[in-house]
């Protein structure tokens, strides 16, 4: 292997350790969760100054309710490839479940007991570098699965505006994986 391809390694070490937790999630009898964590992976648009991202999140979802029940998440993430901790960035975002459909024709191919369950959100982001250099973000997540132990969104869309509300850029998360808790 060459050196740059040795200096993403660690960084995906860390990634499948993390997201390996899913026994550590797995709701008792009877346990109604209502927070826990998130991973999640951005990458925007060519020319940004970030690229790739990696985000941890804790999140709060008291409600978890079949129709419009909101969710908040705190975020901070840090560019991936090559890593750059010192370029890091927090924020936070609100999201609402639009609905939940139960019987979903993909439910099936999951041992779980699932759910489909698109949400929409909103939410800012700071630079750990530049506060003054935030975004506001709109996120939509069409491929969204809830189960007992947490929520699965695969490929959601989210749109960057500046502090001026100018279009920034557009970015795709591959995927955000929520885990309960607590």
């Amino acid at each position: 292997m060459t050196r740059p391809e040795k200096a993403g390694l660690p960084a995906l070490a860390l990634l499948i350790i993390l997201l390996c937790p899913s026994g550590l999630s797995a709701r008792p009898a009877g346990k109604v969760w209502w927070g826990g964590f998130s991973l999640g992976n951005l990458g925007w648009t060519a020319g940004s100054e970030t690229g790739e991202i990696g985000q941890v999140s804790l999140y709060l979802d008291p409600l978890q309710g079949n129709f419009l029940s909101p969710s908040f998440y705190l975020d901070i993430g840090a560019p991936l490839f090559p890593p750059a901790p010192d370029r890091f960035s927090w924020g936070g975002r609100l999201f609402v479940t639009l609905f939940t459909w139960k019987d979903h024709p993909g439910a099936r191919f999951l041992d779980q007991k699932n759910w489909y369950s698109p949400a929409a959100g909103a939410g800012i982001t700071i630079p750990g570098n530049d506060p003054g250099g935030y975004r506001f973000l709109g996120e939509i997540h069409p491929w969204r699965i809830r189960t007992g132990d947490g929520t699965y969104s695969f490929f959601p869309l989210v749109v960057a505006w500046n502090g001026d509300f100018q279009y920034s850029r557009w970015g795709l998360r591959l995927f955000e994986f929520s885990y309960f808790l607590f």
